[in-house]
């Protein structure tokens, strides 16, 4: 008698994490920014307050198999240059089988109008103070879909 075991699924096997832009420019930073201590670490970046464009990369999208990115996690949306952010979303059209999910902390600074099915436009919530990001995200970023982080919690929401 055989015993098959499966291997459960983690959600490191569902969403890959790309970074097209590798800093954030909030001023003062966050205080609990893991990749500006990760920058420190690694030096990946000369300065981590000056967003740094990392086209090389927007390749990672070209994948055979459909697959979620996540593309904000050593960025902020509102950093993206408008130039550079039609680059990103005419490579996200390019390669439309995957799903993209981004993440902001400055809805206000995201203009911008893509209604393209498999964009996820994000917006992070701390404490009760961060939740006109909700109504800001939805008039900035237009998209068919929309999510929310809650992390780092730091207060009542």
């Amino acid at each position: 008698m055989a015993i098959i075991i499966k291997k459960a699924a983690k959600i490191d096997d569902r969403v890959k994490t790309v970074n097209p832009v590798y800093g954030c420019s909030l001023n003062p930073p966050c205080p609990y920014c893991y990749m500006q201590s990760m920058n420190r670490r690694f030096h990946i970046t000369p300065e981590f307050s000056v967003p740094t464009e990392m086209p090389q990369a927007l390749k990672k999208f070209n994948t055979r198999i459909p697959t979620n990115f996540f593309f904000t996690s050593a960025s902020d949306m509102a950093d993206y240059t408008p130039e550079y952010r039609d680059i990103v979303f005419d490579t996200m059209l390019k390669y439309h089988r995957n799903s993209y999910l981004f993440l902001t902390k400055r809805p206000k600074k995201c203009n911008f109008d893509c209604t393209l099915a498999n964009i996820w436009a994000g917006v992070t919530i701390t404490s009760s103070g961060d939740k006109s990001r909700l109504q800001d995200i939805k008039s900035r970023c237009r998209a068919n879909h929309y999510w929310v982080c809650f992390e780092p919690v730091l207060g009542d929401i």
